[in-house]
């Protein structure tokens, strides 16, 4: 064919156990089973309905199919990603299409963000040559406002280089003709314009053209170290001066990664597996210790280990309480939803270790020390998508929470001083990514040690994150008498009428 086009299905072919025992069992859904509960109950409920043949058959259906789509020998330039029907059609396109001719179809973007579809770009980049990403909050398709889709060409016959050309953040097809029309005078538009309505106009400076330096650039900054050019993951990026600022990120002298074994990264507690295990159990209450204390997510924000409390009654992630700092008492510790549900000696034997050794030969839990913790889901459209805060020794977090150990107290206050920098923030919200995971703080700027401002900023992070006395002993194992030199950089009434630090000392209070 001269021509193919076509927006091929969109399926991800899993097997839904919950979706056919519900409809036999609807309280499944009704009360929100956890998956210990359907496990323990899987066999009366298939033997009470006479489900056992229809359950197998639709087993061996998703799996049979799943087998299919993911063998190498039927689609080998797929291998390694996970199957997804209209990646099929990718490869399938290309080959019943003429040498000369041209594919194009719309689908999700999976294959420009998925790690483990390396192997796919490096075919898919030398045949592409227009990538127009869209959201989807015009609606053009009866899916969700924040999905994300867009329309490729590619040729059929693979190309001797890479070239071509990409828009994202679109909202409507027209603004794709807009760009290529447009003569490049003029600010580039935002993704919304001044009445905070998504934007459709377009600007030539929309579309970035992508070479194998555009690509080795993505690959430096958005994925692991040593990854080939052409497997570099594609990011969102909305214009051609976006590309400069990425090329100052990736000139940045250090990241977290290069700490090597002197930092460790962990998701902790599986928020369905640790209840399953019989580890933690759902259980809102106030604690008095901090070792009791299990963060979630919405339990803190940008250095503010102490933005939110549960409600009683927890049941959605909205049925939390904004906390006023200032009425807090200073040992103050915030209501947990998950408590410890085996004895303690036990719980902490789950719990897991740092890489290195103490003074004394042994290896500590990550609960013994400072962390820095991030939010792991992350949301594009949030105020903030890297949301870091430090928390102190004892709590422990669900896997909706990722937290960092350092081996030295000051590379802690170097990554978390930078963390909290808006730059930094951007930073993350060009990868288009829905998870802060390991992978992508791996790659995060952290603080010189030499920087010239590093006391500075050192300071700020610790008096954001110092809030109450759980904190009193970094404070002061912290200390510099540098300090005491520092003062507020811009007048605001709502600071204090002095505003040098002078009066800070080495030893903690509700003034700190």
């Amino acid at each position: 064919f001269d021509l193919t086009i076509g927006n091929p299905p969109w399926v991800q072919v899993d097997w839904d156990e919950i979706g056919l025992l519900s409809d036999v069992e609807p309280k499944i859904q009704v009360r929100d089973w956890s998956k210990r509960q359907v496990s323990k109950n899987r066999m009366q409920i298939i033997e009470e309905n006479s489900l056992r043949a229809p359950y197998l058959a639709d087993y061996e259906e998703a799996e049979g199919t799943q087998e299919f789509l993911n063998a190498k020998q039927n689609y080998p330039l797929l291998e390694g990603g996970k199957a997804n029907t209209y990646k099929c059609f990718l490869p399938q396109g290309w080959m019943v299409g003429d040498e000369s001719g041209v594919t194009s179809f719309l689908h999700p973007e999976g294959v420009y963000d998925n790690p483990k579809s390396g192997n796919f770009r490096r075919s898919l980049y030398l045949r592409l040559e227009d990538h127009f990403q869209f959201q989807n909050e015009k609606k053009l398709f009866p899916i969700a406002n924040r999905a994300k889709f867009s329309v490729n060409i590619y040729r059929n016959r693979r190309k001797r280089s890479v070239r071509f050309s990409s828009i994202a953040n679109l909202f409507t097809p027209q603004t794709v003709e807009s760009c290529f029309a447009h003569d490049g005078s003029g600010q580039v538009p935002g993704i919304k314009d001044e009445e905070h309505d998504w934007n459709t106009e377009g600007h030539s400076q929309r579309v970035i053209t992508v070479e194998d330096e555009e690509l080795d650039l993505f690959a430096k900054l958005y994925d692991e170290e040593g990854t080939p050019t052409r497997e570099a993951r594609l990011p969102e990026v909305h214009s051609q001066q976006i590309v400069e600022v990425l090329r100052r990120f990736a000139s940045h002298s250090e990241s977290l990664g290069d700490l090597g074994d002197e930092y460790f990264c962990t998701k902790q507690w599986n928020e369905t597996n640790a209840q399953e295990e019989g580890i933690i159990e759902r259980d809102t209450q106030f604690i008095q210790n901090p070792s009791d204390w299990i963060i979630s997510g919405p339990h803190f924000f940008v250095s503010n280990p102490l933005h939110q409390t549960p409600q009683k009654n927890c049941n959605t992630h909205r049925a939390y309480d904004q906390l006023d700092l200032i009425e807090i008492p200073s040992d103050y510790l915030p209501r947990t939803n998950y408590v410890r549900a085996c004895s303690r000696n036990e719980y902490r034997r789950r719990i897991p270790t740092v890489p290195w050794y103490n003074e004394s030969g042994n290896r500590e839990l990550t609960t013994d020390h400072y962390r820095l913790c991030n939010r792991e889901m992350i949301s594009q459209s949030a105020v903030r998508e890297f949301v870091p805060a430090l928390i102190p020794p004892g709590p422990s977090h669900i896997n909706t929470v990722l937290s960092t150990s350092f081996k030295r107290r000051e590379r802690l206050l170097d990554y978390l001083s930078m963390g909290i920098l808006v730059p930094v923030d951007f930073r993350v919200k060009s990868t288009g990514s829905n998870h802060a995971n390991v992978s992508l703080t791996s790659q995060l700027p952290i603080l010189p040690e030499d920087h010239r401002h590093r006391t500075k900023m050192h300071l700020r992070a610790l008096l954001l994150n110092s809030l109450t006395t759980h904190y009193a002993d970094l404070w002061e194992d912290s200390w510099q008498e540098a300090f005491t030199d520092d003062a507020w950089t811009k007048d605001d009434p709502r600071l204090p009428a002095d505003t040098d630090f002078s009066d800070l000392t080495s030893r903690w209070d509700w003034d700190t």
